[in-house]
C-alpha cells in the first residue's frame, strides 16, 4: 500500500497516519512513551527492534516542524496547556514555555538529541520542567495529527481519503501535480487559473516549502559523494554534505526558498551569481516533487490503522 515519505524513517501511511517506515508502528504511540520519560532502550525493546533511536529522533523532529508550521501566529496571547503559550509579544508569537522565551521547538530538539530531562531546562528557571517537557511532546504530537489528517503546512495536508498523498487543504488537488507545473517555469497566475481558484499563490509557496523540507530531511549527509541528478549532489567534502548544485556551494534549499517566494528564475540565477541554470532549478523542484510522490510499491505490510 502507498505512503509518502517525510524522512528516512517516518512516513504518512495510506490511512493518513504518521508511522515508521516498513512497520505498523504509529509515531504517536511511540511519542506517548517518550512523553512518559520512558528510557529509549525500553521503547526499542517494546517494539522488538522494529525501530531505532535515529527513527525516534527523526519522528520528534518532524512532529516539531509540523506543530510549528501548523500553529498560526496569534493576535493575542493564547494558552495551549498548563506550560505552553503563544504570545505575539514574545518571539513574534511562536509557541514558548510560559513565562520564558524558550521556544517549544528548542525543547523538542533537545529531546530528539536524547538529552537528559534533568539538564534540558535545569538552568532556565522553569517550574516543573519535566511536566513542561512532557506537555511539549504530547501537545506537538496531538496537534500535528489532529482531525484525522497530517497538516504539514497551512495549506498542505495528508488526508486518509487520499491514501496518504499530499493535497491542498479543502481540495482534492495533489501537491505533486502543482509542483510539476512550477518545475516547468509555469506562471503562477496560470497555475491558479488552471485550478479555477481552488488554490492560491500562498498555497503554492507553502507546497514548495514543504517539499523542500521533506527533500532535505530525507537526504541524509552522505559518507561519500552522491549525485541525485545532473545538477544536484551531496558531497561530504562540500558544505558538510548538505545538498548543493553540482560544482557550487549553493544550497538547493536556498534556491527552493527563492522559488517559493515566486522570484523570477533569472533573478534567482542572478542571486546565485550565475552559478546555476534554469535547468538546475527545474531539476531541484522536480526532485523535491518526487519525494512527495514516492510510494512503496513493494511495501507488503498493511499500514497502521
Amino acid at each position: 500500500m502507498g505512503h509518502t515519505e517525510l524522512g528516512k524513517y517516518v512516513v504518512v501511511n495510506s490511512n493518513g497516519k504518521l508511522a515508521f517506515n516498513g512497520t505498523q508502528i504509529k509515531v504517536q504511540d511511540v511519542l506517548e512513551m517518550v512523553a512518559e520519560e520512558m528510557n529509549w532502550d525500553q521503547i526499542l525493546d517494546r517494539w522488538q527492534g522494529s525501530i531505532t533511536r535515529e527513527a525516534i529522533a527523526e519522528a520528534i523532529s518532524i512532529v516539531s516542524q509540523v506543530f510549528i508550521r501548523k500553529v498560526e501566529k496569534p493576535i493575542e496571547r493564547t494558552r495551549f496547556g498548563k506550560y505552553i503559550v503563544a504570545d505575539p509579544k514574545v518571539r513574534r508569537g511562536e509557541p514558548t514555555l510560559d513565562g520564558t522565551e524558550i521556544p517549544v521547538w528548542l525543547v523538542l530538539e533537545d529531546v530528539a538529541y536524547e538529552e537528559d530531562w534533568h539538564t534540558i531546562l535545569s538552568e532556565r528557571h522553569v517550574d516543573n520542567p519535566k511536566e513542561a517537557i512532557a506537555e511539549a511532546i504530547t501537545l506537538a504530537s496531538r496537534i500535528a495529527t489532529q482531525n484525522g489528517s497530517i497538516e504539514l503546512g497551512k495549506y498542505v495536508v495528508a488526508h486518509p481519503n487520499n491514501h496518504g498523498k499530499l493535497t491542498f487543504v479543502g481540495t482534492s488537488i495533489f501537491v505533486q501535480d502543482v509542483i510539476k507545473m512550477v518545475a516547468k517555469e509555469m506562471n503562477w497566475d496560470e497555475i491558479v487559473d488552471k485550478w479555477h481558484g481552488s488554490l492560491t499563490k500562498e498555497a503554492i509557496a507553502d507546497a514548495i516549502s514543504v517539499a523542500s523540507q521533506i527533500f532535505i530531511q530525507r537526504k541524509q549527509k552522505p559518507k561519500e559523494r552522491i549525485e541525485y541528478g545532473k545538477y544536484i549532489v551531496a558531497d561530504p567534502r562540500i558544505c558538510h554534505g548538505i545538498v548543493t548544485f553540482n560544482g557550487t556551494r549553493v544550497f538547493v534549499q536556498t534556491a527552493l526558498k527563492m522559488v517559493a517566494k515566486e522570484m523570477d528564475w533569472d533573478e534567482i540565477i542572478w542571486e546565485c551569481h550565475g552559478s546555476i541554470t534554469k535547468d538546475a532549478i527545474a531539476e531541484a523542484i522536480s526532485l523535491a516533487s518526487q519525494m512527495l510522490g514516492q510510494r512503496a510499491a513493494s511495501h507488503q505490510e498493511e499500514d497502521a490503522a
